[in-house]
């Protein structure tokens, strides 16, 4: 499918993928729709299976939030929403 092919084809070439704790942005908010997500957590070339859950979805992939703003400012932006 073409979101297998983007993750694992396209998104190593396109993106600094080494540091593994650190996801890059790579979604713009105004093309995310509701069932979005990013890749697996466990490895960023596989694409988030569609006929899994949300629950499934929720827990094994990337979120939508994460993979808009990247792991490093989301992180900051949940640490402001906490104060």
């Amino acid at each position: 499918s073409t979101n297998d092919y983007f993750w694992s084809d396209l998104f190593p070439k396109m993106f600094d993928i080494s540091d593994k704790a650190n996801f890059p942005a790579v979604f713009q908010s105004n093309h995310v729709g509701p069932s979005v997500h990013g890749p697996l957590k466990d490895d960023w070339t596989k694409a988030c299976p569609l006929e899994w859950t949300f629950e499934e979805r929720k827990e094994k992939c990337i979120s939508a939030q994460e993979a808009i703003y990247g792991t490093e400012l989301r992180c900051f932006a949940v640490s402001r929403q906490s104060r």
